[in-house]
């Protein structure tokens, strides 16, 4: 299986940025996205446009950390309160 990448984060060693990765499979509209709050990093929260989604389309959006589920379009807020913590979502397309 060839899925798409994609780098939503820092692209240098930033120990204030964070480091979100994305994979997304065109075909099914769906993928999984990792983020990581660095240990210097003074936002508990971001917002992100995801790639390759579809613009109209719901999908959604699984913690796999806490098997809970939201629906929502290709925008995500991720909140880590505490730093040097990550979480990863999945998603898919309804």
């Amino acid at each position: 299986m060839s899925m798409d990448f994609y780098n939503h984060g820092s692209v240098s060693f930033d120990e204030t940025a964070w480091t979100i990765w994305q994979y997304h499979d065109r075909e099914t509209q769906s993928g999984i996205v990792m983020a990581f709050r660095r240990s210097k990093s003074p936002f508990e929260q971001v917002k992100i446009k995801l790639k390759g989604l579809l613009k109209d389309k719901l999908y959604t959006f699984t913690n796999l950390d806490e098997k809970s589920s939201r629906d929502g379009t290709d925008t995500i807020e991720i909140c880590l309160p505490q730093k040097r913590s990550s979480i990863i979502f999945e998603y898919k397309s309804k």
